[in-house]
């Protein structure tokens, strides 16, 4: 289980978020005694055991300086490195681009603004230009 402080803290919300009493209920939970509070951070380096390896921040101190200096050093070893002439990564080829004939364009009328009459709709039809009655009078 999570810590005394957190665990009643979710009830507690957890409570006031269905309507209930979130106090009362992070109250009715018992009381844990000072034995049993358990401080993790205590009881990691509090540990006396002298039967195997312990796990050390210098520990990962150490890995990482050492993950880092690799990774440099072999960056400027691949960057010493001799260029063969004439070697390429990718080889080079002439791609002729293909012959596309030119679009022909066509002329198309630009739309009137404002009301269209329509034979199929039985009236007027308000164009795409137009703002709504909402947005004009709103």
């Amino acid at each position: 289980m999570p810590q005394d402080i957190y665990l009643r803290g979710f009830i507690r919300r957890i409570g006031d978020a269905l309507g209930l009493d979130g106090h009362a209920m992070a109250d009715a939970l018992p009381k844990p005694e000072p034995s049993q509070i358990v401080n993790p951070y205590l009881s990691v380096t509090a540990s006396s055991s002298t039967d195997g390896f312990q796990m050390h921040p210098v520990h990962l101190y150490l890995g990482y300086t050492a993950l880092m200096a690799g990774a440099v050093g072999g960056l400027a070893w691949l960057s010493q490195q001799p260029v063969v002439p004439g070697a390429q990564a990718v080889p080079q080829t002439q791609v002729k681009p293909p012959r596309v004939a030119p679009a022909q364009k066509r002329q198309e009328k630009a739309p009137k603004p404002g009301l269209k009459k329509s034979i199929s709709h039985g009236g007027m039809v308000m164009g795409a230009d137009m703002a709504p009655p909402e947005v004009i009078f709103g």
